[in-house]
C-alpha cells in the first residue's frame, strides 16, 4: 500500500503552473504515471485509488500503465440499486 500525490506548480515553474488544466490522457503528469506504474508492479498492487474522478478513457490508460484495476474514489461510495 502507498500514496502518490501529484503537487502541481511546485517545481519547474512554480505557481504559475497551476492554472494548466490536467492531462486530458492521464490526469497526472507522464512523470507521476511512470512513478506511480512502477511502485504498482514492484508491488503487486491489484487496485490504484484516485481521489479525483476518471474519465473512462483515463482510466483504461492507467489500468494499461500500471497493470492493475483503477478506480476512483467516487466508485467506493457508488451504491447499486
Amino acid at each position: 500500500m502507498g500514496r502518490h500525490v501529484q503537487r502541481r506548480g511546485v517545481s519547474h515553474g512554480g505557481a504559475a503552473r497551476m492554472t494548466e488544466s490536467f492531462s486530458r490522457r492521464t490526469l497526472i503528469s507522464p512523470g507521476k504515471a511512470r512513478e506511480i506504474a512502477q511502485a504498482c508492479r514492484v508491488a503487486e498492487v491489484g487496485v490504484a485509488v484516485f481521489v479525483n474522478p476518471l474519465a473512462k478513457h483515463q482510466r483504461a490508460v492507467l489500468e494499461d500503465m500500471f497493470g492493475c484495476l483503477v478506480i476512483s474514489g467516487e466508485d467506493l461510495f457508488t451504491v447499486e440499486q
